[in-house]
């Protein structure tokens, strides 16, 4: 356990959640940096406010919260021993306290304006650099000596790391630290982040989502081969980590998509899209808090910018028109279109907006349906095989030990994959609920996909169905992806499905007639293009020599000689 020792300088903060929190005197320096008090002002959840009237808590809570986890996660896990200095500890602490110094206003909104995220916005600021590429930035020459200073005063936070500090820092935020699971402490799959943002977020929106099993504290170890996080082989340990990814399920559902929340988030970002470079520009959104770019937005010569604002300011978002859960390869690939090409982008808001016009030209009269009253939120896509993949490191006598997959141990965790795969969900926004109806019937035409919404009930109404990762259609285009790659091969997939056993590389190499370390080729293609599509077909153990035993995942084997099938 790392103490404090008498000679330590630290001060108490209490925390809302976790009552007095130790601090080292040089951790509440780096609290007083102008890039940690900018957080003071930076909503950790965005618009959820505007479900969750009690959601105004920030990321400088967060980050404090984050520090302290991390520190009762290394101590209840007993990890102190895999360090391989007395100071790093110290050092990942100031990691987790400024993980989120980069975040520009309003999170991950504005990073799809193709800025720079904010894990590279964080490393230029710890590395003193910020200066130069915020300053690079300002056309006005007036505010470039005051943004100058600003920056690079006494306040800024590379003044109180030292060398060793920001480059450890630097490789940590960056998940480049040796050893890794430095790094993955604070940036995993299970980490001190969302063990504090659950249960923070779940307290601020008066939810009990985040109340996660506390056992999940002492349920880390280290593989000392390997020296990567994993999780102890035992029944607290699966447990625990499966009531984590419970809680976070439940508070995507009830928090991170609700459909309020994402109409905000779309109305804002359509007034960035349309502001930027004119009344916005990139120094301003990792400079200024929330509520200083909603004015800035109000002030704009474009009326639509202005409306959104104030609207957002009000409360006045737009409403559901159009949802669409069930997705199909059709309509994903319109999406994909509109993601990567905004004229297509802006040809299908037109099209929309006539087509409604057109179907409520008796009742609307005059009033045109233009595309500044639709706006489309479309779903992020996400791989969820790293809940499958997470290591479960099983100890046996003396040095013994086997790394054993979570999705291999417990069912559960397929039933989870499913359930966030349910996430995905389309909208159309309008922004008079006169319009809805119209808007409906026009993207029922143009994507050929009936609504799920009865705005009538204000609900959804059909359930959305299963979006199956085992789908024999995905399945096939896996196999096409694979065939088109160099050094890439269906054999070893071929093998493994005639074999009711787990095979290892050097029996699959014997059934094949080649080296083994070919197959291991092929095998590790196989996985890379599956965390691709998001999908599972092969699976794997590994024993305490370190030998991996390769199987077809037992659900997937009719799917995957059906795939076969139509290929050939």
């Amino acid at each position: 356990m790392v103490e404090f020792r008498s000679e330590d300088q630290f001060q108490e903060i209490r925390d809302t959640l976790y009552g007095d929190i130790l601090l080292y005197s040089d951790e509440i320096e780096l609290l007083n940096a102008w890039e940690m008090q900018r957080l003071r002002n930076i909503r950790q959840l965005g618009f959820a406010h505007l479900v969750y009237p009690g959601a105004n808590h920030t990321r400088f809570e967060h980050c404090i919260g984050a520090r302290y986890m991390l520190q009762q996660v290394i101590e209840r896990s007993q990890l102190e021993k895999y360090f391989e200095h007395e100071g790093d500890i110290r050092i990942l602490y100031k990691a987790a306290l400024i993980h989120d110094i980069g975040h520009s206003t309003f999170g991950h909104i504005t990073e799809r304006l193709g800025v720079q995220t904010h894990e590279e916005i964080t490393i230029s600021m710890i590395n003193g650099k910020m200066n130069d590429v915020l300053v690079s930035v300002i056309d006005d020459e007036n505010i470039k000596p005051f943004i100058s200073d600003l920056i690079g005063g006494e306040k800024s936070i590379t003044n109180f790391l030292d060398e060793k500090e920001r480059r450890m820092i630097c490789d940590i935020l960056s998940k480049k630290s040796k050893p890794i699971f430095y790094s993955q402490l604070i940036s995993g799959l299970i980490d001190a982040d969302i063990l504090d943002y659950l249960r923070r977020d779940s307290y601020y929106c008066g939810l009990h989502y985040g109340f996660y099993d506390d056992r999940i504290l002492s349920a880390f170890d280290v593989d000392e081969d390997k020296l990567d996080l994993v999780l102890k082989y035992k029944p607290d340990s699966i447990s625990s980590a499966l009531s984590v990814l419970e809680s976070r399920l439940k508070m995507m559902k009830a928090v991170y998509r609700h459909h309020t929340v994402l109409a905000a988030d779309s109305m804002l970002l359509k007034a960035l899209e349309m502001a930027f470079g004119e009344i916005i520009h990139e120094e301003d959104i990792y400079l200024l808090d929330d509520e200083e770019v909603l004015d800035i937005l109000t002030k704009s010569e474009s009326e639509t910018v202005k409306n959104l604002a104030y609207r957002l300011k009000r409360r006045d978002l737009y409403k559901r028109a159009y949802v669409v859960q069930n997705k199909t390869r059709e309509l994903e690939t319109e999406i994909e279109k509109m993601k990567n090409n905004a004229v297509y982008m802006r040809e299908m808001m037109k099209k929309i907006a006539k087509r409604s016009s057109d179907l409520g030209l008796i009742k609307l009269g005059e009033r045109k349906i233009s595309v500044e009253d639709i706006i489309v939120n479309m779903p992020i896509p996400r791989s969820y095989r790293e809940m499958h993949d997470t290591v479960l490191l099983k100890r046996g006598d003396g040095d013994e030990k086997e790394r054993i997959q979570l999705g291999w141990e417990s069912p559960s965790v397929n039933a989870l994959t499913e359930e966030y795969n349910r996430l995905w969900t389309f909208f159309v926004y309008v922004s008079d609920p006169n319009f809805a109806d119209y808007v409906k019937d026009a993207c029922k035409e143009i994507f050929g996909i009936e609504s799920a919404y009865d705005r009538s009930k204000g609900r959804i109404t059909s359930p959305p169905a299963l979006i199956e990762e085992t789908n024999t259609e995905i399945i096939k285009k896996v196999f096409e992806r694979i065939e088109e790659m160099p050094r890439a091969s269906l054999e070893p997939i071929k093998v493994l499905l005639k074999s009711d056993n787990e095979l290892t590389r050097d029996e699959i190499s014997k059934e094949l007639g080649i080296e083994s370390t070919t197959v291991s080729s092929y095998l590790n293609k196989i996985l890379s293009i599956e965390k691709e599509f998001g999908v599972g077909i092969l699976k794997y153990r590994t024993d305490r020599n370190k030998i991996k035993f390769w199987k077809v995942r037992p659900e997937m084997r009719d799917i995957i000689g059906d795939a076969l099938m139509l290929l050939e």
